[in-house]
Formats: C-alpha cells, sequence, structure tokens
C-alpha cells in the first residue's frame, strides 16, 4: 500500500496577507454548514459570518440545523435544562445524542436521513463544511455518499468535491467503523483544521481523523477548541475553497 501524501500548511505570521483576488466564475460553489454540539444556526451563523462575507463573490454557505435538541453538556457531562420559555433560535441542538462514555450514540441515522434529503432537494453541494460534532457528521455523510456512488447507487447525491473539518474526529461508537478504513482512503479532498492547545477534544483525534484521506491537507493552530478566524487563515479558508470554481 502506498504512503498517503499528506499537506501540512503552515502560515508565515511575517507575510503581508493580502486579500484573495476573486476570478470569474460562472456559478457559485454551494457549501453544506453544520454546527457543533449544543449549537444552534444563530450562533454558528454569526461564528462564520466573516467568512461568509468573504465567500460571497464565490460560495453560498447552506446552514443546517441539527435535529435533536441537545440533553448533556460536553464539558461536564451534566444534563442541559431546557425549559418552555427557550426560544426556538436559542435552543442547543446536535446532531445526536451519547451516552455517558460517548460510546453510544443516539439519533444519528435520523440526521444522516435529514442530510441526504436536503441534499437531494437543495443540492447539488460542491463542499461541506463542519465544526466538531458537526465535522464528524460531515465525515460520516461524506463517507456515506463515497461509498455509494462507488457501488452505483443511484438513489444518493453525488459525493461533494471538499470537505473541511474544525476540531473534526472520527466518532466513538463502533457502529460507524464501517465508514472509517486505514485500508481504503476516502478519495474526497480534504482540509483538517484544529487547535494544539484545545482542551475539549484531544488534538491527537483530529489527526488521527486525516488518516483515512488520500493526500489530507492539515492546517493547526495554537488556539483551542473553535474556528479561528482571523485574516491569515480567513484567507487561507477561501483560497483552499477557490481551487473547486469552475472559471472562465
Amino acid at each position: 500500500m502506498e504512503k498517503e501524501e499528506e499537506t501540512v500548511v503552515e502560515l508565515n505570521k511575517n507575510e503581508k496577507q493580502n486579500a484573495p483576488k476573486t476570478p470569474v466564475v460562472e456559478k457559485k460553489l454551494k457549501i453544506l454548514c453544520l454546527h457543533g454540539y449544543a449549537q444552534n444556526l444563530k450562533i454558528f451563523q454569526k461564528r462564520t459570518a466573516v467568512l461568509k462575507k468573504a465567500l460571497k463573490s464565490v460560495a453560498e454557505l447552506y446552514y443546517v440545523a441539527g435535529p435533536h435538541v441537545s440533553s448533556m453538556n460536553p464539558a461536564d457531562h451534566q444534563k442541559l435544562v431546557i425549559d418552555e420559555n427557550t426560544p426556538e433560535d436559542e435552543k442547543p441542538l446536535g446532531w445526536w445524542n451519547f451516552s455517558d462514555d460517548d460510546k453510544k450514540y443516539f439519533g444519528l441515522e435520523e440526521s444522516l436521513e435529514l442530510l441526504l434529503k436536503i441534499m437531494k432537494e437543495e443540492g447539488p453541494f460542491d463542499g461541506v463544511f463542519g465544526f466538531s460534532q458537526g465535522s464528524s457528521m460531515a465525515a460520516i455523510l461524506c463517507s456515506h455518499l463515497e461509498l455509494e456512488n462507488e457501488k452505483g447507487n443511484q438513489e444518493v447525491p453525488p459525493t461533494p468535491k471538499f470537505v473541511m473539518f474544525f476540531s473534526g474526529f472520527r466518532p466513538d461508537d463502533d457502529a460507524y467503523n464501517k465508514y472509517f478504513n486505514s485500508e481504503r482512503k476516502l478519495k474526497i479532498k480534504s482540509l483538517h483544521v484544529y487547535g494544539e492547545e484545545d482542551k475539549w477534544l484531544n488534538p491527537e483525534r483530529s489527526k488521527k481523523l486525516a488518516t483515512f484521506y488520500e493526500n489530507p491537507t492539515i492546517l493547526t493552530h495554537s488556539g483551542g477548541h473553535f474556528i479561528p478566524m482571523e485574516a491569515e487563515k480567513r484567507h487561507y479558508y477561501v483560497d483552499y475553497i477557490k481551487q473547486f470554481l469552475d472559471t472562465n
């Protein structure tokens, strides 16, 4: 088996960062965006607003809300208290809930069905963008699509061109091992961004996720569990996405 190529990006902080030039675009890219556990659309849209603005001429960000109300605080595993007075747009949502030991997931299959339905009805989607649990959901979704399309399944949407993981990780539930095989690398282009000082998610888990992809691109930052959005990183994301444009 050939050793996969891994691109590790190092950004020169001393180098002047210029905003990427905008190519002539025939059609904007469409990117599916998946928030993290105990977040919601309101939070995720706010935290990615500067990236959405930077991409306005080249891509549309299509945000989807997780279908499950989060039941547990991921920091201390204490039960989250949601009452009837909590506004709908402020409820903490997720792609699944989990057992106390994080080894069993509840509701993930429903989330996968929802995303496949959205991709059929609202697609085609060129890329998928996920943060934390949303990254893990993106990994399952894209692997499912790639495997099913390779089988010739005409019922599933096409596999996106790329996927972007921020603080991503492989699921712990063994039921989803079928989507991650170190002997068969996933071909979808992938960008893996994670913080070297992440206290919520061991950076080794993000690093491990990258090993399941052919030629992954890895970009680390010195921070923790968040999507870095300073100009230097933001320009890099925009340039990464632009390579998938059809231009004239």
